[in-house]
């Protein structure tokens, strides 16, 4: 854990060398781990740590945004004086009014010991359990187990000091049968580390593996399709960054 102090201090020193009228700092870190397996045996583990800052500076209604994989004094004066450079060179955003002020925010719980410490012999024990089954079955089972402590912070110069710590925990399980004969797939994430982690998902896939066995094909033709969570999930999630979140025009050096 980096820590609430130290990522506050990192959002005045960027809101200080701002040539700005308004700026606003994101500061993220995270420590996360990922035990990934195929044809019932784990191949990888690897962990990672990463730390990063997106500053926003608006000039009268002009905004530019820009980022920094790094919370050194050069990384942040650095990413601060692009987003300056990118607002001068914006035209005037006619809808935007002002960044937020100080406003009380809910507290939300989201953090759980046990997966922000989760060493890797515990992730390879209950990807074991998944394996286990797999086996028993006469099946093969592929995926990944990941664990994350994260922690966010954001500040800008109208007064605003938020900070969120929280934990993730991913769980993907494949389970196939023969050589792409039937296959059954689940995920699970959430805050805590549980028992439903590595127990339910492993079951819900290969029923699902088991039920797909001896298909029958379907003559070419319209037909009705009915989509279960996991898709529907995934149409969902994937428009988000690019739509909904406006990072897409981010990336060529505008922002809204």
């Amino acid at each position: 854990m980096v820590g609430r102090d130290v990522l506050f201090w990192t959002i005045d020193r960027a809101l200080e060398c701002s040539p700005g009228d308004q700026t606003e700092v994101v500061v993220r870190a995270s420590d996360s781990y990922l035990t990934r397996y195929t044809r019932n045996y784990i191949h990888q583990n690897v962990g990672e740590r990463n730390s990063s800052l997106t500053v926003r500076v608006v000039m009268g209604r002009r905004i530019g945004q820009a980022s920094a994989n790094s919370l050194s004094d050069q990384a942040v004066r650095e990413a601060v004086a692009a987003a300056a450079r990118i607002a001068s060179l914006q035209q005037s955003n006619e809808e935007f009014k002002s960044l937020p002020g100080p406003a009380p925010v809910r507290s939300v719980r989201a953090w759980d010991d046990s997966v922000a410490e989760c060493p890797a012999p515990k992730r390879a024990s209950a990807v074991k359990k998944i394996i286990d089954l797999a086996r028993d079955a006469g099946a093969e089972a592929a995926g990944a187990l990941s664990t994350a402590a994260l922690e966010t912070a954001v500040g800008n110069s109208l007064g605003v000091r938020v900070y969120h710590p929280g934990t993730v925990a991913h769980l993907t399980v494949v389970m196939a049968l023969g050589e792409g004969q039937s296959t059954g797939y689940a995920a699970r994430t959430g805050y805590t580390l549980s028992k439903s982690i590595p127990w339910r998902r492993r079951a819900e896939a290969l029923d699902r593996c088991l039920r797909g066995q001896n298909a029958t094909p379907l003559d070419a033709g319209a037909y009705e399709v009915i989509l279960e969570p996991y898709a529907v999930a995934t149409l969902i999630e994937f428009p988000q960054p690019d739509g909904l979140f406006g990072q897409g025009r981010s990336r060529k050096g505008a922002s809204r």
